[in-house]
């Protein structure tokens, strides 16, 4: 298995990271990727990037160094409607990708059917394609109701590689996503939420993951870029 996309990625633009976008490709480039999503955090938390960053992603090239760029963004879920800090904000309008993701802000952590319900919120927003780090041992929700969601609203759900390196995740809990993302068709997307260039496509927990669980490369976007660029509409 070979993953050639990494779609979760941080740069200084996020107040907790520490590379520039060159830094970014450059060591993406070195670990294999052919191309890169920019996902730096969203105004509403307190290390985001200012709006008029994502606005502006617009004088980024699509292909820097030979590596694809996909201009993104990291956006936070707010309550159990899955309203995001995003919603309304013209900045965000032409984003390439939008990862939505829980984090220990806002109304959270709270219990098991808060969290579903703020994963189901978020994933029948239109503009969210993947669900980021579900893994997260603060936050319990119904794997199969979110699963299913996602197969059926066409967004994927992520295995983050910096959780699984890190110890963040919840193994047990990520076992059951994959288990069920198998059983219900559901894209799967690999990201390493890389907050400095040298994780930047840095996969060996995530594949080691995959195929101690016997994860079917077709529902594993990151294998292929005309794959992902397909799934986020995209396609050249």
């Amino acid at each position: 298995m070979k993953i050639i996309v990494d779609t979760h990625t941080h740069t200084l633009a996020s107040n907790h990271a520490f590379s520039t976008i060159l830094e970014n490709v450059e060591y993406a480039k070195r670990n294999g990727m052919k191309a890169i999503g920019f996902t730096d955090h969203t105004h509403g938390g307190e290390d985001g990037a200012h709006r008029w960053h994502f606005k502006n992603l617009k004088v980024l090239p699509s292909v820097i160094n030979d590596i694809r760029v996909i201009k993104g963004a990291e956006a936070n879920i707010l309550n159990d409607r899955g309203d995001l800090d995003i919603d309304g904000v013209e900045s965000y309008g032409k984003l390439e990708l939008v990862i939505a993701s829980i984090h220990n802000d806002y109304d959270f952590p709270q219990n098991k059917e808060y969290h579903t319900n703020a994963y189901l919120g978020a994933i029948a927003h239109p503009n969210v394609k993947i669900i980021g780090h579900p893994d997260d041992k603060r936050f319990d929700f119904d794997v199969e109701a979110v699963v299913k969601a996602c197969k059926e609203s066409g967004t994927a759900i992520e295995l983050n590689n910096s959780s699984l390196k890190k110890g963040r995740a919840d193994i047990a809990r990520v076992k059951r996503i994959l288990k069920a993302c198998r059983e219900f068709g559901t894209y799967v997307s690999c990201g390493t939420d890389a907050h400095f260039a040298m994780e930047v496509g840095s996969f060996a927990e995530s594949i080691a993951m995959l195929e101690e669980c016997q994860f079917p490369e077709k529902l594993i976007l990151n294998t292929s870029v005309e794959k992902m660029l397909d799934f986020l509409g995209l396609a050249e």
